[in-house]
């Protein structure tokens, strides 16, 4: 396998994945069997790898580091990652984390209903929802992009309207699949709060 010193985006690995998907769906439309078994076997291995890897207890990383300070920092994005800037919240969430993992039909029921809490804790405003939590990313490395931004916006805690609209969309999805009707209305009425908020400009 590839190694290497360098980070690995999550959310591309959920890119990786809907494209996976989507091609294997051509694959059966042309009758092509024997890509169609690799596609499939490719997508269940990075779906298990998303699984076993990426999942933190209460929400999907969205970044994972590869030997980062002798293992001192393993992953940004969720509950422990120690890269918080804010003393009141343990790790930092970010919107996009939970908008892929549902995209691409990663997620579980449980895993929906569980990222919810961090969402409503933490991301909601009364703007919309946050990009994501106040990050110390400077721990990581010096001059990155949420240096360069103010405070509340983009990466350092804005409300990205094409990034609501993205988890938007991923709720109402998940909305129509999962199998709890208390999650489904859960799932909607917060898609209720973000296109008030959204179709009114």
């Amino acid at each position: 396998p590839f190694e290497n010193d360098l980070c690995e985006s999550v959310m591309n690995l959920f890119l990786l994945i809907i494209t996976v998907d989507y091609t294997l769906q051509l694959a059966r439309k042309i009758n092509d069997q024997d890509y169609a078994q690799y596609l499939q076997s490719l997508l269940d291995r990075l779906r298990e790898g998303a699984h076993k890897k990426a999942w933190k207890g209460d929400f999907f990383a969205r970044v994972m580091i590869n030997r980062f300070k002798d293992g001192k920092y393993t992953y940004l994005g969720a509950k422990g990652d120690g890269l918080s800037n804010d003393p009141d919240i343990d790790g930092t969430y970010f919107l996009n984390s939970f908008s892929w993992s549902i995209l691409s039909k990663t997620a579980t029921e449980e895993q929906i209903k569980t990222m919810l809490g961090p969402i409503k804790k933490y991301l909601m405003t009364e703007a919309g929802l946050k990009l994501n939590t106040p990050a110390d990313l400077e721990r990581l490395a010096y001059g990155t992009a949420s240096g360069h931004y103010f405070p509340g916006d983009r990466e350092n805690g804005g409300v990205f309207k094409h990034a609501t609209m993205m988890a938007t969309c991923a709720m109402l999805q998940a909305a129509k699949q999962v199998k709890s009707e208390e999650l489904a209305n859960e799932l909607t009425e917060l898609c209720e709060y973000m296109l008030n908020r959204v179709l009114t400009y």
